[in-house]
C-alpha cells in the first residue's frame, strides 16, 4: 500500500509540475513579446488561409517602420475602431501615402486604399490555434473552467502531502529507531541483570 501511495505521489508531483511550467511559459512568452513591441492578436477570419488560419494567434510587431513595407510583404492596419486586418501589399501609392491590400484567399482586392496613418505594424510570428486559447481565457464561459483548472493543481500538490507515509517510531537523537517495550518488562529486565554475579 506505501508502495501505491508513492507511486501515486510522484505522478502527482510530476503532473503539477508540468501543468506550472506550461502556465509559465505561455504567459512569460506574451508577456514579454509584448514589453518588446509585439502586440498578440487573434485571427478571426480565413482571408489570409493558408498563411494564417482561424483561431492562430498571430504577433505584430508595432515597431516596425512603415517604410520597410513593400509590394508582396503582409500588413497589419487599422480599418475601424474595433477593427484590425492583416492582409498583403499589392501596390503602394507614395504620392497619397496609402497601398492597397488583398487576404490571400480572397479573389478581389480590398475596395479602399490603406492610408500609412492606418499602419499598425507588420506579423513577425504565429501560433497556430494559441488564438483560441488566448480567447477562452478571457471568456466568461470559461472562467468555471479555469477555476476546475486552478483546483486540480492545488490537489496535485496536496495529495502528495496526505498520502506521505507517517512514521508511527519514535527516533534517537542520533537518528536512529529506539525500540520501545513496555515498562513492566523493561523494569523486569533490569531486575534480572541486577541479580546477576
Amino acid at each position: 500500500m506505501g508502495g501505491d501511495n508513492f507511486l501515486i505521489s510522484k505522478i502527482c508531483n510530476f503532473l503539477s509540475a508540468l501543468i506550472l511550467l506550461f502556465i509559465i511559459f505561455f504567459t512569460g512568452t506574451i508577456l514579454t513579446l509584448q514589453l518588446l513591441g509585439y502586440k498578440p492578436m487573434s485571427v478571426l477570419s480565413g482571408s489570409m488561409a493558408p498563411k494564417y488560419q482561424v483561431g492562430d494567434l498571430v504577433f505584430i510587431n508595432t515597431n516596425a517602420p512603415i517604410d520597410d513595407i513593400s509590394i508582396g510583404g503582409v500588413v497589419t492596419y487599422q480599418s475601424s475602431a474595433e477593427s484590425v486586418i492583416t492582409h498583403r501589399v499589392v501596390s503602394i501609392d507614395e504620392a497619397k501615402r496609402a497601398f492597397r491590400t488583398k487576404g490571400d484567399a480572397n479573389e478581389i482586392e480590398d475596395l479602399s486604399d490603406v492610408s500609412f496613418d492606418q499602419f499598425v505594424g507588420v506579423p513577425f510570428i504565429h501560433i497556430p490555434k494559441a488564438g483560441d486559447i488566448l480567447m477562452n481565457l478571457t471568456s466568461p464561459k470559461y472562467i468555471g473552467i479555469g477555476l476546475i483548472f486552478l483546483a486540480v493543481i492545488i490537489t496535485l500538490f496536496i495529495v502528495p502531502v496526505l498520502l506521505a507515509p507517517e512514521s508511527n517510531q519514535a527516533s534517537n537523537p542520533n537518528g536512529k529507531s529506539a525500540n520501545l517495550m513496555p515498562q513492566d518488562t523493561r523494569e523486569k529486565g533490569m531486575r534480572e541483570e541486577q541479580r546477576q554475579p
